[in-house]
């Protein structure tokens, strides 16, 4: 009788687990460099009530993988007073913004950039990490790590 209620109970656990709302995992690959290179979503589609089989994961990809993220170059990293910026837009796209994020994405510094070589003032910013977003579209960005050290 334990048994055929512990099977019962273990049952019900299953099925409310596979009631649940979509599980996602997020999994980021970065080059040697530090920089983030690509971004997956995996997405488990929930199951459905009574059904005794697992569903399989499926694979969401965003435009970073679609079309390669667009790589600038970043120096001097770490900076001290001012960081240089440099690298040719996509064709077809005028300006992109550039942000400097702390690592809690709070926005610090937000400009236009319009391709080529521009120095970014960062005399201001204490000591730290921060993030560089480079928005050249609204689904694609090159994001690097920027140290600061005065």
């Amino acid at each position: 009788m334990t048994t055929k209620l512990f099977v019962v109970l273990l049952m019900g656990l299953v099925s409310l687990m596979n009631t649940s709302a979509q599980a996602q995992t997020i999994q980021f690959t970065y080059d040697a460099g530090g920089n983030m290179i690509q971004r997956q979503v995996q997405v488990m589609p929930p199951i459905p009530p009574g059904s005794a089989r697992f569903g399989l994961p499926l694979s969401k990809t965003d435009s970073t993988e679609v079309t390669p993220p667009i790589d600038f170059k970043v120096y001097p990293n770490p900076a001290t007073n001012a960081v240089t910026l440099d690298g040719t837009l996509p064709e077809g796209i005028r300006e992109a913004k550039v942000r400097i994020l702390t690592t809690n994405a709070q926005v610090l510094l937000e400009q236009v950039y319009a391709g080529g070589r521009e120095q970014i003032d960062v005399s201001r910013l204490t000591n730290g990490l921060y993030l560089m977003e480079v928005q050249y579209s609204k689904k694609q960005k090159s994001t690097y790590r920027l140290v600061i050290s005065h």
